[in-house]
C-alpha cells in the first residue's frame, strides 16, 4: 500500500468537496429514500455512485476494510492477518488452546468440526480473510459471533447449543476490531459498484435517520502484512 491515505467509506469527510457539493443538490430526495437499492433508480445519484466506485478503486489510494475477530491484539500487530484453511486455523487452536478443555469436550471439539465442516462449507472460508466496508454489523448484530467467540466460523460455528465449548471460547482473547489498508482490485464481493454504493449510503445516513446503512461482505486471499493494519480496537461486547 503506498503512502497515501486509504479511503475510508464510513466517512464523508473523505469525499471530495466536489462530490460533497454535488450531493447537497439532492438532499430533499436523499431524505425521501429510505433504502440504497433506490439509487440505481435515480439517475443522478446512479452516476455519483459509479464515481465514488471509480475514486475508491484509486491504487494509490486504496479502502478501508473493517474484520472482526475475537483474539490476541499482539498476535495481528506481528504477523497481520494470514488466510489459511480451517483445518490449519483449528490444528493450531488445539496446539494453543486444547489444554483449556476436558477430553469429552476436545471429542466433542473435533466430532463437531468433522461433522459440519464438509466440502461446501470449506470452500466458501478456506484461504479468505473477510471484512466490511463500515461498522453497521456493530448495531445490527451481525458482528457479535464473530467478537465474542475465539477463533471466527472456522472454530466456533458448530457449537451454538454447546454452553460448555461456548462458554470457553467466549474467555478467550479479547473482541477485536482491525482496520486493514485493501486494495479494491485484490478484494472479491457479491454486488455492483460495492465501493461507491456504501459510501454514498454512509452520506445518505448523514441525511436521512431513517436511511439504512448499506454495507457488503468482501474477502481477499492475499495476506495482510502488519504495516498494513490501521488500527486494532478492543472493544465491548454483550
Amino acid at each position: 500500500m503506498s503512502s497515501c491515505k486509504p479511503k475510508n467509506l464510513n466517512r464523508i469527510d473523505d469525499m471530495s468537496a466536489e462530490i460533497l457539493s454535488r450531493l447537497k443538490e439532492h438532499t430533499q430526495l436523499l431524505q425521501q429514500i429510505e433504502f440504497s437499492e433506490d439509487f440505481e433508480t435515480h439517475p443522478a445519484l446512479s452516476e455519483i455512485v459509479r464515481e465514488l466506485d471509480a475514486i475508491a478503486i484509486c491504487e494509490a489510494e486504496g479502502i478501508v476494510g473493517v474484520h472482526y475477530t475475537r483474539g490476541e491484539q499482539g498476535h495481528f500487530s506481528r504477523d497481520g492477518l494470514v488466510p489459511c484453511s480451517g483445518y490449519e486455523r483449528r490444528i493450531k487452536f488445539l496446539e494453543e488452546h486444547g489444554y483449556r478443555f476436558s477430553s469429552a469436550q476436545l471429542e466433542r471439539l473435533k466430532q463437531g468440526w468433522q461433522s459440519y465442516f464438509t466440502h461446501e462449507q470449506n470452500k466458501v472460508r478456506d484461504g479468505r480473510v473477510w471484512f466490511n466496508l463500515t461498522r453497521v454489523a456493530m448495531s445490527n448484530g451481525g458482528a457479535e459471533p464473530l467478537l465474542s467467540h475465539y477463533g471466527g466460523e472456522v472454530v466456533y460455528m458448530p457449537f451454538s447449543q454447546d454452553t460448555e465449548i461456548e462458554s470457553i471460547l467466549r474467555e478467550i482473547g479479547s473482541p477485536l476490531i482491525i482496520e486493514c489498508a485493501l486494495y479494491p482490485r485484490n478484494a472479491r464481493t457479491f454486488c455492483e459498484h460495492p465501493w461507491g454504493r456504501t459510501w454514498l449510503s454512509s452520506y445518505h445516513c448523514t441525511v436521512n435517520p431513517d436511511a439504512l446503512q448499506w454495507d457488503v461482505d468482501l474477502y481477499t486471499e492475499e495476506p495482510i502484512d502488519p504495516g498494513a493494519i490501521l488500527n486494532i480496537e478492543v472493544v465491548e461486547v454483550d
